[in-house]
């Protein structure tokens, strides 16, 4: 029986995204071939340069065409210096993100080589970092629920709005917890700021009420400020962290540099069922493009990510077994202390996918 394919659509961004988007078609080529799954690919035009030509981030209608032809989109950072704001950027996310109902963002933290992390206690093997950031990607801050309120004659206060609904808060926690059931988590920490934002009760009351129906999965839940300081302190007692929007952000970031930084760091935005969009958590970086500098490892896991949601668990196991072996053989770009281009990172990591024995499960 002919295997379904997968179909994926590429978007290559801006700035270094055309370069790491390439790197991570290329893995994504050869493992697929290894393991004898059809790709269908579609490289998409949309960034700042069709932003700048047309006023739109997408045409009318494209999200939803993508929603119905694809499995995934594969995307590189957005962000150029020609486009004021960055209002492309938000138009191309925001229809990807509500059009698709994208509401569950995923951005794991997992150590690779001890090495690469600024804290003593993990290069000296005292603690080990595992961790996955599950955050809401359709509420809490949005820079659409921007607004301007007279408070004196001639000032206004800048005011952003906060939103969050019970119905889609319970979901995302229940996505939370089923996902951290389905890997063999041992525990959801839920993060929020209840002691200064009198709405995150809205996530505690739901928190407890979703906890009860995985009575094998341990719960807490924590201030902000103390995870961050604890993620400093003894980041082997987290596990999976689910939180909003905004401390989603800052968090996954300083997972990221528990690590190794956002060089390596790949993320997921998710509808169970879904077409799904995947992509690095770096920027489009401009000042790196055409050095050779770009780090294409958080895009190559990426496609890690893209393959085990996808169902195709064996291939992502080949591409993160790739992307370790580099690392171990000191072929990295500078950010991670290495001396190879970013051509020379992906034809290793290829040629890794290429030559390397299959593993099946069970094996």
């Amino acid at each position: 029986m002919t295997p379904l394919p997968l179909r994926v659509a590429t978007l290559a961004g801006d700035g270094i995204g055309p370069e790491v988007t390439h790197a991570a078609v290329a893995v994504l080529r050869t493992v697929c071939d290894r393991y004898d799954v059809p790709l269908e690919l579609e490289a998409l035009p949309y960034g700042a340069t069709w932003y700048l030509a047309t006023g739109e981030g997408f045409p009318s209608g494209e999200p939803k065409r993508l929603a119905r032809s694809f499995d995934a989109i594969l995307a590189g950072a957005l962000g150029d210096p020609r486009v004021r704001d960055h209002a492309h950027v938000r138009l191309i996310r925001h229809a990807l993100l509500t059009e698709l109902d994208l509401y569950a963002n995923l951005r794991p933290a997992e150590q690779l080589l001890p090495a690469l992390s600024p804290l003593a206690r993990v290069q000296a093997g005292q603690a080990r970092v595992q961790l996955m950031v599950i955050s809401e990607n359709l509420e809490g801050f949005h820079p659409d629920r921007d607004r301007r309120v007279r408070v004196t004659d001639d000032e206004d206060a800048h005011v952003t709005e906060e939103w969050h609904t019970p119905h889609l808060v319970a979901r995302l926690l229940r996505f939370a917890f089923a996902w951290a059931q389905s890997r063999g988590r041992r525990r959801v920490t839920l993060v929020d700021k209840t002691n200064l934002v009198p709405a995150h009760r809205l996530w505690r009351h739901a928190f407890q009420t979703v906890a009860s129906d995985y009575p094998d999965i341990a719960h807490d839940v924590r201030l902000v400020d103390t995870v961050a300081h604890d993620l400093v302190r003894a980041p082997e007692r987290l596990d999976v962290l689910v939180t909003t929007n905004l401390f989603g952000e800052i968090l996954s970031d300083l997972t990221a540099g528990l690590v190794g930084g956002l060089g390596i760091a790949p993320s997921a935005n998710l509808h169970p069922g879904r077409c799904s969009l995947f992509e690095p958590v770096h920027g489009s970086a401009p000042d790196l493009v055409g050095t050779g500098r770009a780090n294409p490892l958080a895009a190559i896991r990426t496609v890690s990510l893209l393959l085990d949601t996808c169902g195709h668990r064996e291939a992502a196991a080949m591409v993160d077994a790739a992307v370790m072996a580099s690392l171990q053989a000191h072929v990295t770009t500078p950010d991670l202390g290495g001396r190879a281009t970013t051509g020379a990172v992906t034809e290793y990591v290829v040629r890794h996918v290429r030559t390397r024995p299959l593993v099946r499960d069970g094996e």
